[in-house]
């Protein structure tokens, strides 16, 4: 049996799935000392200031109960748009440019500038280009997420182990298994953690998007709350995100990291 630090280098169902439970149970954990200090600090400050975890859980659950009239919809939709396309071009862009290093040395400069540049700015300049809407948030989401991607993709294909190719073309492997034990297990192990940023940065930059250029979402509604000094409102919203972000982590992508990486359960 080939062993990693002393334990199998491919779990076994239960072993994954054990591991996986126990990473939703620490995560549960550090959510209740996060709220335990977040109700500390409402005491200290005031429910003005911070209001408290119970009140702003029960107006979450609220406001999800009314999601339509809360205009979440409006938010999932541009960012679910945005995001998808960000990850399909960044992804297909950064594999073809890492086939060849001169490309990539040539695009290393414009992703960094791409990277560079604060969202902010692209919300400004979608305003000016698209108005407000729809078609701003979605270009200022999908500008800003690309890149992550791109940069994901491209050093997934920089860093395969050329040593690896040239031994399986010495033992005359076939392409689609090379493709199989090699490629696809390597970018995946780039791919699926720049994907779980990917789209927690995207749905915050949708949501800044919605604040500065929108009339509409989750970010048209935190800055009325803004405007009405509702701190409850906001924090409520706060809570959602949080909510969507972490049912996407643990239900979307850590299950496909122990479908696809199970050797990837052994370093935690």
């Amino acid at each position: 049996m080939l062993l990693s630090a002393g334990r199998p280098l491919r779990q076994s169902s239960q072993a994954r799935l054990f591991s996986y439970c126990w990473a939703v149970w620490t995560a549960l954990a550090v959510v209740a000392v996060v709220c335990a200090f977040w109700h500390l600090g409402s005491v200290l400050l005031g429910e003005i200031v911070l209001p408290g975890p119970v009140k702003v859980f029960k107006l979450s659950i609220a406001l999800l109960h009314n999601y339509q009239s809360a205009e979440i919809p409006h938010t999932l939709f541009r960012a679910t748009v945005a995001i998808s396309s960000a990850v399909l071009t960044g992804v297909a862009l950064g594999l073809l440019t890492g086939l060849s290093k001169t490309m990539a040395l040539f695009c290393r400069p414009l992703i960094s500038i791409l990277l560079g540049t604060p969202p902010i700015i692209w919300v400004v300049l979608a305003i000016f280009w698209f108005s407000t809407g729809d078609s701003s948030t979605i270009f200022t989401t999908y500008i800003a997420v690309t890149p992550l991607m791109f940069a994901s993709a491209l050093q997934g294909m920089l860093s395969i182990d050329h040593n690896l190719e040239e031994v399986m073309q010495v033992y005359k492997v076939s392409y689609f298994r090379r493709v199989r034990h090699l490629y696809w297990p390597h970018l995946l192990n780039h791919l699926l953690p720049a994907f779980n940023i990917a789209f927690a940065s995207g749905l915050k930059i949708a949501i800044m998007a919605e604040l500065l250029g929108s009339s509409d979402g989750i970010g048209a509604q935190i800055g009325l709350a803004r405007t009405m000094l509702d701190t409850d409102i906001v924090m409520a919203y706060i809570v959602i995100l949080l909510l969507i972000i972490y049912l996407v982590e643990y239900l979307i992508i850590e299950p496909l990291k122990i479908l696809f990486l199970p050797w990837g359960q052994n370093r935690v």
